[in-house]
């Protein structure tokens, strides 16, 4: 099983974590920032998501899961200035 797996140290423990983001959430913190649009705010959306885990679970690193190459691109290269826009204490350090 997987818990045996990690017993033995075959595999990393992990935990699955499931931010919620609100609509409230995203008009607050990015409506008129770089990820303005309905396109930019579903992916501003999974950054705060992302975001709001690292901060709130005091995560160093994590792995996220995309439908297509491009998608994980600009999740990635846009990230920085998505976090440049939350208030001070959802910013990750």
């Amino acid at each position: 099983t997987l818990s045996d797996a990690i017993d033995l140290g075959l595999l990393a423990d992990y935990q699955i974590l499931v931010p919620v983001v609100t609509n409230e959430d995203l008009r607050d913190w990015l409506a008129t920032g770089p990820g303005a649009g309905v396109d930019g705010l579903r992916l501003a959306g999974r950054q705060v998501a992302a975001l709001r885990a690292i901060h709130d679970h005091k995560l160093r690193r994590i792995l996220t899961f995309h439908h297509r190459v491009a998608d994980a691109r600009a999740f990635a290269t846009t990230l920085h200035d998505t976090a440049a826009t939350l208030p001070a204490p959802l910013r990750p350090d």
